[in-house]
């Protein structure tokens, strides 16, 4: 089974839109060392806030294998405000901060895919379905639960 997360290029093995963005968000983050927020991207570009998440992820599966990851922090001056998209020079302080929310999310997903459980006819495609969430989120909270007892 193929999973794609982001469309394929569009023109039969040219360039596609998003790669042209993907480029374009590269060489403004090699220029422009204190990031960019959705705001940024919305003044330069010209992308809306859905736009610039779907250039960002799929920048990142792009460039999964780099050493300097696309992270986003919080800023600093504004909490509240937009976070600040940048390459990261050490990311392993930014990875261990992700590290956490992950598991909560992959926690989190496991709980609903049980609840679910409960009101699917596992006979249907989405019954189906959800055992299959249900079987590999709960083997990864088994598995870090194991590696949260190693690590104690």
């Amino acid at each position: 089974m193929t999973l794609r997360l982001m469309p394929p290029p569009s023109d039969g093995g040219g360039s596609s839109r998003l790669d042209e963005d993907a480029g374009r968000l590269l060489d403004y983050l090699i220029d422009h060392e204190e990031g960019l927020t959705y705001e940024d991207a919305n003044t330069v570009w010209g992308w809306r806030k859905r736009y610039f998440q779907m250039v960002v992820q799929y920048y990142r599966m792009l460039f999964a294998n780099d050493p300097r990851p696309l992270i986003s922090d919080k800023n600093p001056e504004d909490k509240r405000g937009p976070w600040i998209f940048k390459l990261s020079h050490d990311p392993r302080a930014w990875e261990a901060h992700r590290t956490i929310a992950i598991e909560s999310q992959i926690e989190t997903v496991e709980y609903i895919a049980r609840s679910a459980l409960k009101g699917l006819d596992g006979r249907t495609v989405l019954g189906k379905r959800e055992r299959i969430f249900h079987r590999y989120f709960s083997r990864l909270v088994e598995d870090i639960a194991e590696l949260r007892e190693q690590a104690m």
